[in-house]
């Protein structure tokens, strides 16, 4: 399955607006511990590699945002093997967060999320309060789930429809990663900028 999805930073007038008519699903909590190179090998390829809750994660890039999408897409890998093959890591019974650091990566944010997650039709809506040292950011995604085959840019008409008939305001937004990364790792953040990430500010 590809996500797609979108992110805003709605005032509390615009989130009570949003939510209007939308099922909550559930409230959670994440501890992530996001990895890359010193080089920042997954940044170059819009790769986000991932502890969660104990858990490895890998979210790949569909596209790029010069590709003129709307929203970004991504492919989420939860099979330590899959994630082992698309990072290109050999087979291993050693634990992969073990091999990971053995292989010469290393954490570079860990984030504290509030998550609270509602549906209304098509549209998955996680309203997120993330924290860490020096750091606290509130953000709100607006996703949908398609296939392999599935339409992605029609997948993004539907959110961008969606979000405008709510009065959001669709310009882009840094989800919470970004936004860290930006505020504490400018290295890490011109290279996303290099790659065609997010423009210059």
């Amino acid at each position: 399955m590809i996500e797609v999805e979108k992110k805003f930073r709605p005032s509390p007038d615009e989130l009570a607006r949003l939510l209007t008519g939308a099922e909550l699903i559930s409230r959670k909590e994440n501890n992530d511990v996001f990895f890359d190179t010193l080089d920042f090998q997954l940044s170059k390829k819009w790769s986000w590699l991932r502890d969660r809750n104990g858990s490895m994660e890998l979210k790949v890039a569909v596209h790029m945002p010069q590709d003129g999408a709307l929203c970004q897409s991504f492919t989420e890998y939860e099979d330590d093997a899959l994630i082992r093959a698309q990072i290109g890591l050999p087979a291993s019974d050693v634990p992969l967060r073990n091999q990971l650091i053995a292989a010469g990566y290393q954490p570079f944010a860990e984030l504290h999320t509030e998550r609270t997650q509602y549906r209304d039709g098509i549209f998955h809506i996680d309203v997120d309060h993330t924290t860490a040292h020096n750091f606290v950011y509130d953000v709100v995604e607006i996703e949908i789930m398609v296939d392999e085959n599935g339409d992605i840019h029609a997948a993004e008409r539907d959110i961008m429809a969606f979000a405008e008939s709510r009065g959001l305001k669709t310009g882009h937004v840094n989800g919470k990663v970004l936004e860290y990364i930006e505020q504490k790792n400018p290295a890490q953040f011109q290279v996303l900028v290099e790659t065609g990430y997010q423009p210059e500010s």
